[in-house]
Protein backbone atom coordinates (compact mmCIF):
# COMPACT_ATOMS: atom_id res chain seq x y z
CA UNK A 1 0.00 0.00 0.00
CA UNK A 2 2.84 2.42 0.75
CA UNK A 3 4.50 1.97 -2.64
CA UNK A 4 1.43 2.95 -4.71
CA UNK A 5 0.97 5.89 -2.38
CA UNK A 6 4.55 6.96 -3.09
CA UNK A 7 3.89 6.76 -6.82
CA UNK A 8 0.80 8.92 -6.41
CA UNK A 9 2.85 11.43 -4.43
CA UNK A 10 5.42 11.61 -7.24
CA UNK A 11 2.63 12.37 -9.72
CA UNK A 12 1.25 15.03 -7.41
CA UNK A 13 4.58 16.81 -6.97
CA UNK A 14 5.20 16.59 -10.71
CA UNK A 15 1.83 18.17 -11.39
CA UNK A 16 2.47 20.94 -8.89
CA UNK A 17 5.88 21.70 -10.39
CA UNK A 18 4.62 21.74 -13.96
CA UNK A 19 1.66 23.94 -13.00
CA UNK A 20 3.94 26.36 -11.15
CA UNK A 21 6.33 26.50 -14.10
CA UNK A 22 3.44 27.39 -16.43
CA UNK A 23 3.10 30.80 -14.75
CA UNK A 24 5.08 33.67 -16.22
CA UNK A 25 7.91 35.30 -14.25
CA UNK A 26 5.76 38.19 -12.99
CA UNK A 27 3.02 35.92 -11.60
CA UNK A 28 5.29 33.39 -9.87
CA UNK A 29 5.90 35.45 -6.69
CA UNK A 30 2.15 35.77 -6.17
CA UNK A 31 1.49 32.01 -6.36
CA UNK A 32 4.67 30.57 -4.87
CA UNK A 33 3.27 30.25 -1.33
CA UNK A 34 0.42 27.91 -2.24
CA UNK A 35 2.68 25.75 -4.40
CA UNK A 36 5.32 25.64 -1.68
CA UNK A 37 2.72 24.52 0.88
CA UNK A 38 1.43 21.81 -1.45
CA UNK A 39 4.99 20.70 -2.21
CA UNK A 40 5.85 20.33 1.47
CA UNK A 41 2.70 18.31 2.13
CA UNK A 42 3.55 16.01 -0.74
CA UNK A 43 7.22 15.69 0.25
CA UNK A 44 6.48 14.90 3.89
CA UNK A 45 3.78 12.44 2.86
CA UNK A 46 6.20 10.75 0.47
CA UNK A 47 8.88 10.49 3.16
CA UNK A 48 6.45 9.02 5.69
CA UNK A 49 5.12 6.53 3.11
CA UNK A 50 8.73 5.53 2.45
CA UNK A 51 9.26 5.03 6.19
CA UNK A 52 6.16 2.84 6.23
CA UNK A 53 7.51 0.64 3.45
CA UNK A 54 10.97 0.45 5.04
CA UNK A 55 9.65 -0.47 8.47
CA UNK A 56 7.45 -3.19 6.94
CA UNK A 57 10.48 -4.50 5.07
CA UNK A 58 12.62 -4.37 8.20
CA UNK A 59 10.08 -6.61 9.91
CA UNK A 60 11.28 -9.51 7.77
CA UNK A 61 14.79 -9.20 9.22
CA UNK A 62 14.06 -8.26 12.82
CA UNK A 63 10.65 -9.97 13.34
CA UNK A 64 9.38 -7.49 15.89
CA UNK A 65 5.72 -6.57 16.23
CA UNK A 66 6.51 -2.92 16.89
CA UNK A 67 7.82 -2.61 13.32
CA UNK A 68 4.44 -3.65 11.96
CA UNK A 69 2.73 -1.18 14.30
CA UNK A 70 5.11 1.55 13.18
CA UNK A 71 4.50 0.69 9.53
CA UNK A 72 0.72 0.89 10.01
CA UNK A 73 1.03 4.20 11.88
CA UNK A 74 3.29 5.69 9.19
CA UNK A 75 0.88 4.53 6.51
CA UNK A 76 -2.08 6.11 8.31
CA UNK A 77 -0.19 9.41 8.66
CA UNK A 78 0.83 9.29 4.98
CA UNK A 79 -2.78 8.72 3.95
CA UNK A 80 -3.94 11.69 6.04
CA UNK A 81 -1.26 13.86 4.44
CA UNK A 82 -2.30 12.62 0.98
CA UNK A 83 -5.88 13.62 1.73
CA UNK A 84 -4.69 17.01 3.01
CA UNK A 85 -2.63 17.59 -0.14
CA UNK A 86 -5.60 16.64 -2.31
CA UNK A 87 -7.86 18.95 -0.31
CA UNK A 88 -5.39 21.84 -0.68
CA UNK A 89 -5.12 21.18 -4.43
CA UNK A 90 -8.91 21.13 -4.81
CA UNK A 91 -9.29 24.26 -2.71
CA UNK A 92 -6.69 26.13 -4.79
CA UNK A 93 -8.55 25.43 -8.03
CA UNK A 94 -11.20 28.02 -7.27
Amino acid sequence: MATPLQTTKCWDIGGAISTYESYDAEAKPAVVSRFRRRGWFVFVGFAIALLSALSALAYYWVISVWLLDASAAFLAIALVLALAAAWISARDIS
